[in-house]
């Protein structure tokens, strides 16, 4: 054994119990990926839940991905109420589960890996021109006022059809405001930056890719 090989509580090397578990959650085998779990818990939750957290966002549905998001909440709520170990538990568990029964996908691990992929291999793409718009300095230098926001920049792709949820009904009333009334638009602060009349200095952040 290494001397600096990092061992659970039951004696297993841990990366072999974080691979274990992920691997058992792919191949909906619920008990299995439970058991590694709590191998996981006793000393390593805070991994664990890291851990339960990419294996959602590499494979699962957004339904499930926001399920993770409320169990670690519920389970950082109940470890800090000092609750019993058996309520933290139920917030693994119930996770675990989900994750084994869910439908799964690579599609969205494999989307980032293949664009970033493009982007080492040199793509680089221009800015089109539908980007630049009002909001932009090359847009306004451009002359694009808000007339050409309408119906360009404001353009949806699979927007919600007419008569369910959330469904656009005011566009167009809307578009008429901005349109004969522009002056409204840049005095609401929430607007942006027009209205609030200040210049934000962008600041380059470092890379996460």
């Amino acid at each position: 054994m290494s001397e600096y090989e990092i061992r659970t509580g039951g004696g297993y090397p841990l990366d072999e119990v974080s691979s274990a578990l992920q691997k058992s959650i792919r191949r909906g085998m619920e008990t299995e990926a439970l058991y590694w779990a709590m191998e996981l818990s006793n000393g390593y939750s805070k991994y664990l839940w890291y851990r339960l957290r990419v294996i959602a966002l590499e494979e699962m549905a957004p339904d499930i991905v926001q399920l993770v998001d409320v169990c670690y909440r519920w389970f950082l709520d109940f470890a800090g109420e000092k609750r019993r170990t058996g309520d933290t538990h139920f917030c693994i568990s119930h996770v675990v589960y989900a994750m084994c029964r869910a439908r799964k996908s690579r599609q969205i691990h494999n989307y980032q890996a293949f664009v970033a992929g493009q982007r080492e291999e040199g793509w680089y793409l221009e800015v089109p021109e539908w980007a630049l718009d009002k909001h932009t300095k090359r847009g306004r230098q451009m002359g694009k006022t808000i007339d050409d926001f309408w119906g360009e920049g404001d353009h949806l792709e699979n927007e919600i059809p007419p008569g369910l949820p959330y469904a656009d009904t005011y566009h167009d009333e809307a578009e008429k405001v901005a349109k004969s009334a522009s002056k409204h638009w840049k005095d609401w602060s929430f607007m942006g930056s027009n209205g609030r009349k200040k210049k934000a200095e962008a600041r380059k952040q470092e890379s996460l890719f």
